[in-house]
């Protein structure tokens, strides 16, 4: 059944897989979904007001299943860069209402491929004194406003910042609240949001509740570290056949599977004996 020209069924589905990783880690929904809605052949001007609406309460909701864990090392974390977020969110906004769809649709698939590989790569170093990464959150917010996406490159940041579990999935949150709060805002204010979003947004919201709910359960049983790569690899094989359609090639899609397939065997030779000897231990 079709809402306001979106299969009520792809959305379902989209977001039951989206919702699990989320639920882990506290992002990964739009990354998932975004790839998987513009192959469903949707545009991002015609989705983005969707995620960002689930956004608005998803990430305070993890913020409060969460709330043992907020710190003030974590909060000292998220609300420089949330600053820098916010100016960015409606330049990203003003560039999803004007922007060609068909660009839009490849530039996300040119920015995230990389991002998906880079966090793939597990690259963790001090990133130094934390107040002067704040104009990071410019270009996030940006990317944010095109395409709900941030959790990449966030990830990456707070991951060399000696955050332990829960005050990395808190800071996380904190920082997706900021964002997807402005975000809204410039929509309503751009008139990029549409009245109709909300009773979508309400019929799905029972899949992607219990999809979470999953997904923290799934935390707490696997080794987190394992199901983030796995699904680090699905994200960017998905991505890889977004730029093959986009780029009417299958050479993008071939260099994107072989170096994540690169990567997956040094994860798994390399990295996770580290981790499971406590060496490297995961977020």
């Amino acid at each position: 059944m079709e809402y306001f020209g979106m299969d009520l069924l792809v959305l379902a589905v989209v977001f039951t897989v989206a919702s699990i990783p989320m639920g882990a880690f506290a992002y990964g929904f739009s990354s998932i979904s975004t790839p998987l809605l513009l192959l469903a052949g949707y545009t991002n001007r015609q989705f983005a007001p969707l995620l960002n609406f689930i956004e608005l309460w998803q990430n305070p909701l993890l913020l409060y299943l969460d709330r043992r864990s907020i710190t003030a090392k974590a909060l000292g974390q998220a609300l420089p860069i949330s600053l820098g977020i916010v100016p960015g969110t409606l330049v990203g906004a003003l560039l999803l209402k004007s922007a060609d769809p068909s660009l839009l649709r490849l530039a996300t698939f040119l920015v995230l491929a990389p991002l998906v590989l880079a966090q793939a790569a597990g690259i963790r170093r001090p990133l130094g004194d934390w107040r002067l990464l704040a104009p990071l959150g410019f270009p996030i917010g940006v990317l944010y406003g095109v395409t709900t996406i941030s959790g990449p490159p966030l990830a990456m940041i707070l991951n060399n910042n000696g955050l332990v579990k829960g005050e990395f999935r808190t800071a996380m949150a904190v920082i997706r609240t900021v964002e997807s709060t402005a975000t809204f805002i410039s929509y309503l204010t751009l008139g990029v949001f549409k009245p109709a979003v909300v009773y979508l947004a309400a019929l799905v919201a029972p899949v992607i509740v219990a999809s979470m709910i999953i997904g923290q359960v799934v935390a707490r049983m696997a080794r987190p570290e394992d199901f983030r790569r796995l699904t680090m690899s699905f994200d960017a094989w998905v991505i890889g056949y977004g730029l093959m359609e986009a780029l009417g090639h299958w050479l993008p899609f071939a260099l994107i599977v072989i170096a994540d397939l690169i990567l997956l065997r040094y994860y798994i030779t390399v990295q996770r004996p580290r981790i499971i000897k406590g060496e490297n231990s995961p977020i």
